[in-house]
């Protein structure tokens, strides 16, 4: 299984602990998107929306998991990790 990490936007801050499901119910493409400097919306391609991240705290669920973390320049609504 293959993870590319890909980053477009504003802020310095980092993904770290990325793990997704070595098994998962339906494969998919994960697509992270600021909404503003501390909040971000999990989507698949296959799932559409799915969660919402938190800067600072552990994101988990079924099929991935991460941790954001903050910068010295804050994320701006539309930065994405795929």
């Amino acid at each position: 299984m293959a993870y590319g990490l890909a980053y477009a936007g504003t802020g310095n801050g980092r993904m770290t602990g990325y793990r997704a499901a070595l098994t998962p119910a339906i494969v998919d493409v994960w697509t992270i998107v600021a909404t503003d400097a501390t909040h971000f919306t999990v989507s698949g391609a296959a799932h559409g929306v799915y969660a919402y991240a938190v800067v600072g705290t552990p994101f988990t669920s079924g099929e991935l998991a991460f941790t954001i973390t903050a910068g010295t320049t804050p994320f701006v609504a539309a930065t994405r990790s795929r």
